[in-house]
């Protein structure tokens, strides 16, 4: 699907009622060498084992390291995904769901076995 929306060179595909979107996600990871570097001397590395965002923001949150000390060692990257948005007239605001690359066939699949035994889809 996302090489549809490369060659076609859009982010966007309609059919019917559905609406399809490729939209970027930010995330957020880390250098794990350089925060090491900045966790360890504060005893803190061994807290992480994997780095994991909730647990490095409690650190900042709980005072025990600063935003600016871990600046070097954060980068932020977009994983794209699809947005799935349904207009639905008997609901004032769309129906949407957000899907990774590998839940867009599955979606599919079940969206058009359920068409096809007369369910309401969505």
């Amino acid at each position: 699907m996302f090489a549809e929306f490369d060659s076609s060179g859009v982010d966007e595909v309609y059919a019917d009622d559905v609406h399809v979107y490729r939209v970027n996600r930010p995330r957020i990871s880390w250098n794990e060498t350089l925060l090491k570097s900045i966790l360890e001397p504060k005893n803190l590395w061994e807290a992480v084992f994997k780095v994991e965002n909730k647990k490095v923001r409690d650190f900042i949150e709980n005072g025990l390291i600063s935003e600016s000390e871990l600046a070097e060692a954060k980068y932020t990257y977009a994983k794209q995904v699809l947005l799935i948005e349904h207009a639905d007239a008997s609901h004032s605001t769309p129906t949407r769901c957000y899907l990774q690359a590998s839940g867009i066939y599955a979606f599919f699949r079940l969206q058009r076995e359920k068409s096809r035994q007369g369910i309401a889809t969505f």
